[in-house]
């Protein structure tokens, strides 16, 4: 009788093992930038074809932050490879409550103003893409030994989870719809 393979279809496609305990952190940075470097491509192409003038600069913030993440990670794994420490992940407060005064801008408009199909899909896709973000960092976090690496990926999942907050209220917004988290 075959094994069952119990990872999910991330895990498969990243060859990883999220279960596992000690995590190997040069894997999981690795995995993080393919996944971040993803996640980039995905906001570029879709600010190209976002209709709503608010979503599109929200898309592109995100583009921009998934740039962040991707130098950070580079200098992490760099810090690291030279026997240094984790780098320290912080936030850029000042961009994060401009973008949070555009969000209530926008939810400010009604849902038929920004009823555009094309964009409701691309905030769809961004929730499943964010969702998966916070999973694998905490995931990750939560199985490796070291403090500074499970505090570095634990604020990664926090970013994450906070665009996934933004978009979700940007869904809502749209849809009058309630998602369940």
């Amino acid at each position: 009788m075959q094994e069952r393979d119990e990872r999910t279809a991330f895990e498969r496609e990243f060859r990883i093992n999220l279960a596992a305990k000690n995590l190997n952190v040069s894997k999981g940075i690795d995995v993080s930038l393919r996944f971040e470097r993803r996640g980039r491509e995905f906001y570029a192409h879709s600010a190209r074809k976002i209709q709503n003038i608010e979503i599109k600069r929200f898309i592109e913030f995100l583009a921009g932050e998934e740039d962040r993440h991707i130098a950070l990670l580079n200098e992490l794994s760099e810090s690291l490879r030279k026997g240094g420490g984790w780098t320290d992940a912080s936030e850029d407060s000042k961009t994060l409550r401009s973008v949070l005064e555009d969000i209530r801008a926008f939810k400010g408009k009604t849902g038929k103003d920004i009823r555009e199909a094309g964009d409701v899909t691309i905030i769809i896709n961004a929730l499943r893409t964010e969702k998966d973000m916070v999973e694998f960092y905490e995931k990750f976090a939560h199985n490796i030994r070291d403090r500074g690496g499970k505090k570095f990926f634990l604020r990664l999942a926090d970013w994450e989870r906070t665009h996934y907050q933004l978009l979700k209220d940007i869904y809502e917004s749209i849809t009058f719809f309630r998602m369940k988290s």
